[in-house]
């Protein structure tokens, strides 16, 4: 009687995740894209504290493989198969209503600016974390663009191991200690996480 209880749950079990998978949005490039950057599906996050506005994109594996296709002649299958699995964040900050770069800001001195720039390329990937389960998790990946004038945001490509509980909820936390503005924290739960579309190959 115990193994026909098991067993049933189990079927019950494997049925449902059936159910999820098959209720789950199939997009196509364009759609899946359009999708993934949409504030409203709450993968693309901004927050706005003391002036400064931090403006966060979580980027799921097909997403990254789209990117990379722009620039490959491989097919979809291929690029996923040969793209490390992270999780991979873009990262902008910027000062609201004014085209200030974060490195020229305020600045009094060359050596100043050099210091601001030293900073952003290696010391602040310290001061980022990706949170699961009470467990701070450091970058693996950090790679700071410079705009050189062209863009008022300092952008930032984040990547973090992947943990075997994949569709766990986790948390983003920044805390800079050049900008006044405490610790920005992101939150992306279960639910999101599991509610991302599906990919349309073809």
């Amino acid at each position: 009687m115990k193994n026909m209880k098991e067993n049933n749950f189990n079927i019950l079990f494997l049925l449902c995740i059936l159910f999820i998978v098959s209720c789950k949005k199939e997009l196509n490039k364009n759609e899946y894209v359009k999708w993934v950057e949409n504030v409203d599906n709450k993968l693309h996050k901004v927050k706005k504290m003391n002036n400064i506005v931090f403006d966060l994109q979580y980027k799921p594996i097909q997403y990254i493989a789209l990117q990379k296709q722009l620039h490959s002649n491989d097919n979809l299958n291929t690029i996923i198969s040969n793209t490390e699995e992270m999780y991979y964040f873009n990262l902008k900050i910027k000062y609201e209503n004014n085209n200030s770069n974060l490195l020229k800001k305020d600045v009094q001195s060359s050596a100043e600016y050099q210091e601001r720039v030293y900073y952003y390329a290696y010391m602040f990937e310290k001061q980022i974390f990706l949170i699961i389960d009470s467990t701070k998790i450091p970058c693996k990946l950090y790679h700071f663009e410079r705009s050189y004038d062209l863009s008022p945001n300092t952008s930032i490509i984040l990547g973090f191991p992947k943990s075997n509980k994949q569709k766990n909820s986790f948390q983003l936390s920044i805390e800079p200690e050049l900008l006044n503005t405490g610790i920005i924290n992101f939150y992306f739960d279960k639910k999101t996480l599991e509610n991302i579309p599906t990919l349309k190959y073809n």
